[in-house]
């Protein structure tokens, strides 16, 4: 028995991938005129599921394009704001900038300023570099 799954193709490789055509009326979203994503090998366990899967990206970037296009948007209420601030500073920041803005690595920072200007070393550098708000912690060394 012959199994037809739709929009697969075969590389030389022997990995399959699954590829379909945007919509024509949401092309122009897309920085590509295909959705392509690999499946793995035919006799790989999950092979079935990683198709249905992609069935399933597929429908819901087609859906979130046609949305962007009718200006459909989610309602932003005081908790939503909340929460995508916080993913926000969560997802962004990492260990080494909120280091950044330690206290005590303000004040190492400033004095080691002072340090390289009284030395005449990198005066403008160092300057520079407190005036623009740039301090490394000794921590994240």
């Amino acid at each position: 028995m012959v199994l037809v799954v739709k929009h697969t193709v075969k590389k030389p490789s022997g990995l399959w991938s699954y590829r379909r055509y945007w919509p024509q009326d949401v092309r122009h979203i897309f920085d590509s005129t295909r959705f392509i994503r690999t499946l793995g090998r035919e006799n790989a366990p999950g092979f079935s599921d990683r198709h249905a899967q992609r069935e399933a990206e597929y429908a819901q970037e087609v859906a979130k394009a046609r949305r962007k296009l009718a200006g459909d948007f989610d309602t932003l209420d005081a908790s939503l704001i909340a929460y995508l601030a916080e993913d926000f500073r969560r997802h962004v920041l990492t260990r080494e900038e909120e280091l950044l803005w330690d206290a005590e690595a303000h004040v190492t920072n400033h004095k080691l300023a002072d340090e390289l200007q009284q030395l005449h070393v990198f005066q403008t550098y160092a300057t520079l570099m407190v005036a623009a708000g740039f301090f490394w912690s000794p921590r994240a060394r």
